[in-house]
């Protein structure tokens, strides 16, 4: 990859990078893809793993270790975070929602585990009883 910035969240299992580094459901793993970077990633349990990668457009440069947090990530055109329950999304030239786990009403639509939306310039009320994977793009 080159000129990404890549983004992994755990949906259940252990996902090994460049069989170093254990990601596991909570972490966020963030790697800037800059110049270019060859990396591998595979199952490192025994259960099954399950995993949603996001790829935004970055700037080529240099290399960024991969960062492993609990928090939002934020880069210079969008920010990644993990909300649950009842929340209100901020107006915000495009959000997109993936709902990873059990299901969420945004703006009076019914969504399932899988489903996702897509919202341009306003805000919007959220019930949520799973994990939903939202990235505010400016």
């Amino acid at each position: 990859h080159r000129g990404l910035e890549i983004v992994s969240w755990v949906l259940s299992g252990t996902l090994l990078h460049n069989d170093e580094s254990a990601v596991r459901h909570g972490t966020v793993q963030h790697v800037s893809a800059g110049d270019g970077i060859v990396h591998s990633e595979g199952n490192g349990g025994d259960d099954e793993l399950r995993f949603v990668q996001m790829w935004v457009l970055g700037e080529p440069g240099e290399l960024g270790e991969p960062a492993y947090r609990t928090g939002p990530v934020d880069l210079p055109d969008a920010t990644f975070r993990v909300t649950q329950g009842p929340t209100r999304l901020a107006a915000a030239p495009f959000v997109h929602v993936y709902v990873a786990t059990g299901t969420a009403t945004i703006a009076g639509v019914g969504l399932s585990a899988g489903d996702e939306a897509r919202i341009t310039d306003e805000a919007v009320d959220v019930e949520a009883d799973g994990e939903l994977l939202v990235w505010d793009l400016r």
